[in-house]
């Protein structure tokens, strides 16, 4: 695990794949062992060297100047928490006491609980003023997706609690469906984090979100198991805790992208809204079919009901959104496109540039323009400049790009084919500027000056540009209406 920013030292790299092959070790000794092959002594010893080494990993990040510090100390505390509290469990395994429910190891475990909790919080924290309303309601779908899915999966937690008369069963069953509600409620503001965020370090929280996840499985499972009577200690469950711890350490020593997020994700949240309505699509099904509490299916309508308001809200914002966007590459005064557009367009057709399908860029400048914004006013410029851009947009091509770059300058990208002429086209150009002259509300002759430049292989926007605008100058000065530069 390499601190950022710098080089990753020696040792770093050392102990990031040390930890890393421990891991995966632990990971195939579970799935590759014979019925005979497993060791308590080993595997308990294996899996809490490598947690002591994650939680080690944290509180050094923990120690380095980063702007996770604070959140990052208190997942060391969690990792430490269960640490501890595995080394609990264990000692009960290895005499062949029992562990009782509740025991001495879920301190540690509640500990672990805790760490995640408030790391969760201060990493939402940073977030207070970016909160969505959208965002918002996918956390909540997402949180009560999951407690559907574990109101099904832990049906035998349930009605052993529900009809237990002993004080100690009933403290016991609430132990073990208290910690996959916790886990939930912790994922839940780690996706609220991922969606929000607009910093750099979200990938940080995606890991740490994916190894709580992990253990929210885990636990989930485990609890039904553990009142079942058929956890077997050292089996593929243990897998999903060490791994979800491994991803949260993994996580923390992810360092910042070179270069910033600038808006929030959209895909945790869509993730979790999906995730949401699947389980209580496949929850009501089995209802059909299955027993199912009915509070199983009330939650599962809740979320289908909420995905209709948040389908809703999402449309409503996309609509606004591509009315936003459509405004900030429009021109107000003509509704061409504007130089903002221009200038993302450009480069984007010079990038698959193809010389067997020419392009050309031209500009207009429109003669004398000056003298009737002062002779007539501006309200009769302004209605020269729709009327130009009325019968340029109607005289191009469907492939082609008219645009105002301000003022009284028009510019104009072509897709030619090979029977083009550029100066044709360029005369075709000027005729269209001409022909807005005769629309009603206009009673002047309109004349332009173009300019054009062919496009070359590996020419950038501002050189195209630089020798269209030198064109238009050119066949400015020298009256000629147009100008081609070729070089």
């Amino acid at each position: 695990m390499n601190p950022q920013p710098g080089r990753p030292s020696p040792w770093a790299l050392a102990y990031k794949y040390a930890t890393l092959t421990l891991v995966w070790a632990y990971v195939a000794s579970i799935f590759l062992r014979g019925d005979d092959g497993y060791s308590p002594a080993l595997e308990i010893g294996l899996v809490n060297t490598v947690l002591l080494l994650l939680a080690a990993s944290l509180w050094v990040r923990a120690l380095m100047p980063n702007p996770n510090r604070g959140a990052i100390a208190w997942l060391a505390v969690a990792t430490s928490g269960y640490l501890l509290g595995n080394l609990a469990f264990a000692a009960y395994t290895l005499t062949g006491v029992p562990a009782p429910l509740p025991s001495v190891a879920d301190i540690g475990y509640s500990l672990a609980f805790l760490g995640l909790f408030v790391a969760a919080a201060l990493a939402l924290r940073r977030e207070r003023h970016r909160h969505d309303v959208r965002i918002i309601l996918d956390v909540i779908l997402g949180f009560l997706g999951a407690v559907v899915l574990a109101s099904v999966l832990l049906r035998p937690v349930i009605e052993t609690l529900l009809q237990t008369t002993s004080s100690g069963l009933l403290a016991a069953t609430l132990s073990q469906i208290s910690y996959p509600l916790f886990d939930m409620v912790v994922l839940a503001m780690l996706v609220g984090k991922i969606a929000l965020t607009k910093d750099s370090d979200r990938r940080m929280w995606i890991f740490v979100a994916a190894g709580v996840a992990l253990l929210t499985i885990g636990d989930l499972v485990y609890a039904r198991e553990a009142i079942l009577g058929t956890y077997e200690f050292g089996g593929p469950l243990d897998a999903s805790w060490v791994l979800g711890w491994w991803l949260i350490a993994w996580g923390s020593w992810q360092g910042p992208r070179t270069v910033p997020v600038e808006s929030p994700s959209v895909y945790a949240p869509m993730l979790m809204s999906g995730l949401a309505t699947a389980l209580a699509v496949g929850t009501l099904v089995l209802a059909a079919f299955n027993e199912v509490y009915p509070v199983s299916v009330w939650l599962a309508t809740v979320v289908l009901l909420l995905v209709v308001v948040q389908t809703a809200l999402n449309y409503r914002g996309l609509a606004r959104l591509s009315r936003v966007q459509h405004q900030a590459m429009t021109d107000e005064l003509t509704g061409l496109a504007n130089r903002r557009a221009l200038f993302k367009e450009l480069p984007r057709r010079l990038e698959t540039f193809d010389p067997a399908e020419p392009i050309l860029v031209a500009i207009a400048d429109l003669d004398g323009f000056k003298e009737v914004n002062d002779e007539l006013g501006h309200h009769a410029g302004d209605r020269v400049l729709q009327c130009v851009a009325t019968s340029l947009f109607g005289d191009t091509r469907s492939g082609d790009l008219v645009s105002r770059l301000g003022g009284d300058e028009f510019a104009v990208i072509c897709q030619l084919n090979r029977r083009d002429d550029p100066d044709r086209v360029m005369e075709r150009i000027s005729a269209a500027i001409a022909r807005a002259g005769d629309m009603p509300g206009v009673e002047l002759k309109i004349t332009a000056s173009v300019g054009g430049a062919m496009v070359m292989p590996g020419d950038d926007a501002d050189a195209v540009l630089r020798r269209a605008d030198k064109a238009m100058y050119r066949a400015k000065t020298s009256g000629s209406g147009t100008a081609l530069s070729h070089s």
